[in-house]
């Protein structure tokens, strides 16, 4: 029988990767939609992009909560790798609707309160990743990841 926390250590490694490669792909095919204003397909596969970045993230949080690693900590991890894993993960969140909504509009024509809000949602995602156990992150991301997705939509 195999050990819940060595199951879980194996599912880590081998899932973050594999939604990395699918947010990747859903963002490539996203771009490549030739009229996307004529289907909700860019915004599905924007969606799960999002979705599949938060995931990876989640689950190399996940692991690192299990080991019970401080911020402090986190900051050293893998030679400093995890914390710009962290970075990256904030940065992809605030990337995916600036992309999105770059399709629709020039840039310059979003307000300046959703560029804030896309910033925070990231910053969010960076914080939460970087803390141990701390439920009032997740929420905090979870909840700005929603409102990113409703303005986005609305947009």
């Amino acid at each position: 029988m195999v050990d819940r926390d060595d199951l879980e250590f194996r599912l880590a490694v081998a899932l973050a990767p594999m939604l990395l490669t699918i947010s990747i792909f859903s963002l490539t095919l996203a771009a490549n939609i030739a009229k996307p204003e004529s289907t909700y397909v860019d915004e599905v596969l924007c969606l799960l992009s999002g979705l599949c970045v938060l995931s990876a993230a989640m689950v190399a949080d996940s692991a690192l909560d299990k080991a019970n690693l401080s911020g402090l900590e986190r900051f050293t991890f893998l030679g400093g790798g995890y914390f710009f894993f962290c970075i990256a993960a904030g940065a992809m969140t605030v990337v995916i609707p600036l992309l999105y909504l770059a399709k629709k509009t020039t840039p310059i024509m979003i307000p300046f309160w959703q560029y804030l809000l896309y910033g925070f949602t990231g910053l969010s995602v960076t914080l939460k990743l970087m803390q141990n156990k701390e439920k009032a992150w997740t929420v905090g991301m979870f909840v700005l990841f929603v409102i990113t997705v409703c303005v986005v939509a609305a947009t």
